[in-house]
């Protein structure tokens, strides 16, 4: 047994359907260095806390960098397709209207965006709002919300809300095409792309990843690595844990 669906067997169904005024629970921590000339933006994973960048937050700082992490609610993916997308956009909105505020302040050489897991949908998202941005990290990705949350591992329980309302994948896919992180990639700001994938990712299919490297390569060059064992949750805690193999290259 992998070590995705050994975590997957140990853990219960996530909360389900959620309501909530998401401008009141969006968290966010800003770090600094005196005259930092980079911005990082760290979108995260799916339940994932502030307090888990801990190394991320570290090294950037240490390398002199500015840096704005997020916290979203668990109730943004829910099997209330309309919440989804209504809450999704506002975190675009609310992100890139920070991104904005922060880069007339300090005028920012380089923006980077970097997105973990669920958080490369709203990374690819707010990317695609900029004009100006240095490079895109996204770590454990998928092509399309919609399928990977289908077919993946962690959320079978969304998937059985979804059938037992009379929804098909192709309908769901249809509703949230905008969240689709390979329909983000419209417009040509020059960013550098980076994507790290896992052959042993359970939770967002290795599959709907690659489909989303083939997808970005028709429009411009991929710096593209996957590992062959590690699947979904350790490439993630890899990330937290040793941030420089991934944002150095």
């Amino acid at each position: 047994m992998g070590f995705d669906k050994l975590i997957v067997s140990l853990s219960k169904d996530d909360n389900k359907s959620e309501t909530f005024e998401l401008k009141k629970l969006i968290a966010k921590k800003i770090t600094h260095c005196e005259k930092s000339k980079e911005l990082f933006v760290i979108l995260p994973p799916w339940h994932s806390k502030i307090k888990y960048n801990y190394f991320v937050r570290r090294y950037l700082k240490n390398k002199g960098y500015y840096c704005i992490e997020y916290e979203f609610p668990a109730g943004i993916l829910s099997s209330n397709y309309k919440n989804t997308v209504k809450y999704f956009e506002k975190i675009k909105k609310s992100v890139v209207k920070d991104i904005i505020r922060l880069q007339k302040e300090h005028k920012f050489e380089h923006i980077n965006i970097v997105g973990v897991s669920l958080g490369c949908v709203n990374a690819s998202m707010i990317a695609d709002s900029l004009k100006d941005l240095s490079s895109l990290v996204l770590v454990v990705p998928g092509h399309c919300l919609a399928e990977s949350m289908w077919k993946g591992i962690k959320t079978k329980w969304l998937r059985r809300e979804f059938k037992n309302k009379g929804l098909k994948l192709n309908e769901l896919k249809e509703y949230w095409k905008e969240l689709a992180p390979k329909n983000n990639f419209k417009t040509k700001n020059n960013k550098n792309v980076s994507i790290y994938l896992s052959k042993e990712d359970k939770i967002i299919p290795y599959e709907c990843g690659l489909k989303l490297v083939h997808s970005v390569e028709k429009k411009q060059k991929v710096n593209y690595y996957e590992n062959r064992f590690l699947g979904h949750y350790i490439t993630s805690m890899k990330f937290l844990l040793f941030p420089r193999k991934f944002l150095s290259k």
